[in-house]
């Protein structure tokens, strides 16, 4: 089950969002089907996408969606930061690191960023 991935990010989440400095809604579909390599690198996946943002965004809110769409899981992390212009950043460690992971469970990133209005990174799953 998926019940210790999702309890395990809800409390993730609190801990991070406990200083009152980030607010982050998690929306985790409950009939999405995940594998246990698929729970654990998306557990890090988040965590380095969420650490992304209360360092480098200056964000008020971000958004963290696990889904099932149009027949493909999807991963979504958004926030209302600063954003950037990609042509003119080069990634740091962080995307590396999330590229990385999304590879390693034959996931496929996309990275879109508006300058001051945020940043969204999603992993698109095979399907399962």
């Amino acid at each position: 089950g998926r019940s210790p991935f999702d309890a395990a990010l809800r409390r993730y989440v609190d801990l991070l969002t406990a200083d009152g400095a980030l607010e982050v809604e998690l929306d985790i579909d409950a009939h999405i089907s995940l594998g246990p390599d698929e729970q654990i690198e998306l557990f890090r996946i988040v965590q380095e996408g969420l650490a992304n943002v209360r360092k480098h965004a200056e964000a008020m809110t971000a958004e963290v969606m696990i889904a099932e769409r149009a027949g493909q899981r999807v991963v979504r992390i958004r926030d209302d930061g600063d954003g950037f212009d990609e042509a003119s950043r080069r990634a740091g460690q962080g995307l590396k690191n999330i590229r990385a992971r999304a590879a390693s469970i034959d996931g496929g990133l996309t990275l879109t960023s508006w300058p001051g209005s945020g940043t969204e990174v999603e992993i698109v799953l095979r399907a399962s």
